[in-house]
């Protein structure tokens, strides 16, 4: 992804710098070089390090919730498979994220507290972001009578720990796989509708 507004340039080369070097390791310096920008051009735009790590996850969050919306609002007549291919979207797209790969990888202590202990703000986010694709289903009788936000955190529970926890008797790199583990649990959520 390629923007031309110095900010974005520099989330740009944070993301490179930071999926080649690591969290710890890149630097501002190295990240104003990729940007073409000078030090001071990104303290403009970003008070420091810690501001410039927390714009890159809020816009990469963005992508991710922008991706679900595509997929999800093609398969709102389908509640199941609307869980399924979100699931497997955003699994897709996660999975395939370098730099949360690679921190994952080799600084999982940088980032597993806000994906585990410290993840009430990603579950909440999670979670207003489906509950209304859940409430439009239940509302259309397309789903049983869920409580939407309760069905949104059981989804967003389920991506972190598919995304977190090695596989043991599903190959994750195997969207069918995936599809088949996820369609054990469909007729739960949607209550045989």
């Amino acid at each position: 992804m390629s923007h031309d507004h110095p900010a974005d340039r520099i989330l740009d080369a944070a993301l490179h710098v930071f999926a080649r070097r690591g969290l710890r390791a890149g630097t501002l310096g190295e990240i104003a070089d990729r940007a073409g920008v000078g030090r001071a051009t990104i303290y403009r735009y970003y008070p420091g390090r810690d501001a410039v790590v927390q714009a890159l996850v809020l816009r990469e969050a963005g992508a991710l919730m922008a991706r679900l919306d595509e997929v999800l609002g093609a398969c709102e007549d389908d509640p199941e498979r609307m869980v399924e291919l979100g699931l497997v979207a955003a699994l897709d797209h996660l999975s395939s994220h370098a730099l949360l790969q690679r921190t994952l990888r080799d600084e999982p202590e940088t980032i597993l507290p806000a994906l585990t202990l410290d993840a009430q703000p990603l579950v909440e986010a999670g979670i207003a972001f489906a509950t209304p694709y859940i409430e439009r289903a239940v509302k259309a009788e397309r789903m049983a009578k869920v409580d939407p936000r309760a069905a949104a955190e059981w989804a967003v529970r389920i991506l972190l720990s598919l995304l977190l926890t090695p596989p043991v008797g599903v190959d994750l790199s195997d969207r069918r796989q995936v599809r088949r583990f996820l369609s054990v649990v469909m007729p739960t959520i949607g209550g045989g509708r």
